[in-house]
This record gives C-alpha cells, sequence and structure tokens, in this order.
C-alpha cells in the first residue's frame, strides 16, 4: 500500500512508510505511541475487507485465492502488532502503552476468532483439501494449508456456536 492510497490523516503515520530500502524496517526514530492505534484500526478494517473478498470470491477456490490470500489477509495487522510489541515505551508511557496493548489484543483476538471461526471461508479449504496434496504443491505450501486448516480446528469450526463461544472467550482472556 503506498501513502498516497492511505486516507489523509495516516499518510504521516511512519508505521505506513515502511519499504525496501531499509529492509522493511519501521522508522523508529520517528514513532510515536500515538501511531499505533488509528494504524492498527486501519489495517484490522483493511484485514477484515480482505477476508470478506476471499470469502466471496467467486471463483473456485484454489491455493492462490484462498490460502495465500488469507496468508496476506493481516500482513500489515502482523507487522504494525510485531513492532508494537518491540515498542520500548519511556516510563512516562507505559500506562497508556499498557491500555494500547490491552486493547490492540482483544481487537486482534476478536479478528483471529471471526476470521477462524467462519464456515465460508472454512469451506473453501475443505475444497482445497484432496487437491491440495494431488495436486503436487511444494512442501511449503502444504505446511501453510496445513497451519491454516489447524488453525479452523484449534479455534473450533466443528464446534456448536456455544462452544465457539466458550473457545473466543478463553481466547480472549489469554489475549489480555
Amino acid at each position: 500500500m503506498t501513502v498516497g492510497e492511505l486516507p489523509a490523516n495516516l499518510r504521516n503515520n511512519p508505521l505506513f512508510d515502511v519499504n525496501e530500502e531499509f529492509h522493511y524496517m519501521p522508522s523508529w526514530d520517528k514513532i510515536k505511541l500515538s501511531h499505533f492505534k488509528p494504524a492498527f484500526e486501519y489495517a484490522l478494517v483493511q484485514a477484515y475487507e480482505a477476508i470478506e473478498d476471499i470469502i466471496y470470491n467467486p471463483a473456485k477456490p484454489n491455493f492462490k485465492n484462498t490460502a495465500e490470500a488469507v496468508a496476506a489477509a493481516d500482513e500489515q495487522v502482523g507487522f504494525i502488532l510485531q513492532t508494537f510489541y518491540n515498542y520500548l515505551p519511556s516510563s512516562a508511557e507505559e500506562d497508556e502503552y499498557s491500555e494500547i496493548e490491552e486493547d490492540l489484543s482483544r481487537a486482534y483476538a476478536e479478528f483471529f476468532n471471526d476470521t477462524f471461526t467462519d464456515e465460508d471461508l472454512f469451506a473453501r479449504f475443505l475444497y482445497l483439501d484432496d487437491r491440495i496434496y494431488n495436486e503436487k504443491h511444494s512442501k511449503e505450501k502444504i505446511a501453510l494449508y496445513e497451519m491454516y486448516y489447524n488453525t479452523f480446528l484449534s479455534a473450533g469450526i466443528e464446534y456448536s456456536a456455544k462452544k465457539q463461544e466458550k473457545i473466543a472467550e478463553i481466547g480472549e482472556r489469554i489475549s489480555s
């Protein structure tokens, strides 16, 4: 995503100013604690939209439009979270950092649960199940597929809605 595509209020946010020249490292000297929450919220909306695009894609599921697309869906969110967890707050920022950390963790846990308990998205993975092995994909692609498939299972995709809700509550408690 280029800076020009961002909403005006995020164009000066250094969390979106990452490039190959600096090996995709964040500009630590420019990042302030106040940059994280708006960047994360924007990236999370983009991730939800990307997952929706995968779910409602009219094309038959294939590795690229399903497994690879899910892997790419929350890359920006992951980058922001990774940067956040490596940010060293000053002693004056510690309370605010903790509040932001709780908000980001809770929101990401909800995104994770929404994604990996979505039956339509899981159906796309089920469609790929035999094909992923029969089409002679690389070990890396098979590992990615299996990781996501197992993530659906661990999120409780095969359980009732009530059990899924309980798993989500436990996940939220763990994240906070």
